[in-house]
């Protein structure tokens, strides 16, 4: 909220009286539009209305003769005061010393309700001044001003727990998928553990399930990833040690019988355990043997 309060006035009569009560009101802390002072471009329009719709407090000075031109619809005092009352703002004329004489005839509607039903708030010049001013802001002023700076606070307050109960739920949704994806992965790992040609897509899955898991290292969720991966790596290499025994053991027979009987077939068996057996770990041992085959 840039303003306060607008003060609206007619220039013959009320300028002078206009500038003296937005002076007063600064003083007490509130931030006033007062047109002379706020536009000196001489730019009005858009800028004006702009202005009545931040300020929750409307004040219009009642100088003689200040609403006689407001029975022609095109008169902007009128439209300055037609628009607050469309808002709903606080409209608080404001009679200086008494000398508002009366409403003219043939004031249009809504001004002739604005008018009558707003209480006026009498401003004395002089050594009463200050004391008319402050009864009027106590009054009519810091109501309304409390109210709204009340309204504005909670408004931002329910605005930021919105967007903090939205990110917790986000947050929330997050980690279930991300739970929900961790798990799936290693269920299908572990589903392929038990055929020797899918240890290579089961060692991939358990990697993709850490790199998962690694993304919430920081975050207090991480315990719930529970270490699962690392359980299920540890099963992986019992496999793949049991297969490459498996593997050895095929490479070991038939060697004993290509080195009794010779023999092509024999030679093509053990080479063809040799590789399976060195795709699942490295070997020494079964790295010669191969090249001295082959």
């Amino acid at each position: 909220m840039k303003y306060d309060i607008f003060i609206s006035y007619r220039r013959e009569g009320g300028s002078e009286f206009a500038r003296s009560v937005k002076a007063a009101l600064e003083r007490k802390k509130y931030s006033v539009f007062l047109d002379f002072d706020e536009l000196k471009d001489g730019k009005f329009d858009q800028r004006i209305l702009d202005a009545i719709a931040e300020a929750p407090v409307f004040v219009f000075i009642l100088s003689p003769h200040s609403l006689d031109r407001c029975v022609n619809e095109g008169d902007w005092v009128r439209k300055e005061i037609e628009y607050a009352h469309s808002l709903g703002k606080q409209i608080i004329p404001v009679n200086k010393d008494g000398d508002f004489e009366g409403l003219p005839a043939g004031l249009p509607e809504p001004l002739m309700t604005i008018f009558s039903t707003n209480q006026y708030s009498d401003i004395m010049v002089g050594q009463l001044f200050s004391d008319s001013v402050n009864k009027m802001i106590k009054d009519r002023i810091h109501p309304v001003i409390h109210r709204f700076r009340w309204l504005k606070m909670a408004f931002a307050a329910a605005v930021i727990l919105a967007a903090v109960i939205t990110l917790i739920f986000a947050h929330d949704s997050k980690i279930k998928d991300a739970l929900v994806q961790y798990d799936s992965l290693l269920c299908h790992a572990d589903s392929l553990l038990v055929q020797e040609d899918s240890l290579a897509s089961a060692s991939q899955y358990i990697l993709e399930a850490e790199e998962i898991a690694e993304a919430w290292q920081s975050s207090r969720h991480f315990e719930e990833f529970g270490g699962r991966a690392e359980a299920l790596k540890m099963k992986l290499e019992y496999k793949r040690d049991s297969f490459f025994v498996v593997n050895k053991n095929h490479v070991d027979f038939y060697m004993s019988r290509y080195r009794e009987e010779g023999g092509k077939e024999n030679k093509q068996e053990a080479l063809k355990y040799i590789d399976k057996a060195l795709s699942l770990k490295n070997d020494y041992d079964l790295s010669t043997m191969r090249r001295i085959l082959k």
